[in-house]
């Protein structure tokens, strides 16, 4: 027979809805995370940031991925489904999040080859700085590199 601790009235065990979907503690997790679901989809990953996207009005809370590959996954959704499953496996907050609605799965956007190394070569960035900010709740630099890797910014070397 199991035995349960009793609560207070209103002291449940309810998901926050402020607390972060992710921390920058985490990231050595995050980093486990993609290396199994890219092992799953029979892909390697090679760089990738992550940040949490803006909810739109009445939307859920998600997190935004870029992800460059060296051997692409033999499928994209199967590597976010994986992804999204790992992620709930090693993080408490991000489960409960999930699995209370309010947040969304994770979204996943696979870059060029490349794309990482080019932004750092134009905007002069430290790779050791892009590798400390792999996880940031400041999106800056994802929406740099998913800015750039949209809008064809290579042009920017033939001027």
């Amino acid at each position: 027979m199991r035995s349960t601790q009793p609560t207070a009235p209103g002291l449940e065990s309810l998901p926050n809805p402020t607390l972060p979907l992710w921390t920058p503690g985490e990231v050595r997790l995050l980093d486990e995370a993609l290396d199994y679901a890219a092992r799953v989809s029979q892909g390697t990953v090679c760089e990738f940031l992550a940040a949490p996207a803006e909810p739109a009005p009445g939307g859920a809370r998600h997190i935004e991925m870029a992800v460059e590959f060296f051997i692409p996954p033999c499928s994209l959704v199967k590597f976010t489904d994986e992804l999204d499953r790992a992620m709930m496996r090693r993080s408490l907050g991000y489960s409960s999040a999930r699995r209370s609605g309010s947040a969304s799965p994770v979204r996943v956007t696979a870059l060029s080859p490349s794309v990482f190394h080019q932004w750092r070569m134009a905007w002069r960035i430290d790779p050791q700085a892009q590798r400390d900010r792999r996880w940031s709740s400041d999106r800056r630099m994802l929406d740099q590199v998913l800015l750039y890797a949209q809008s064809g910014w290579r042009e920017l070397f033939t001027m």
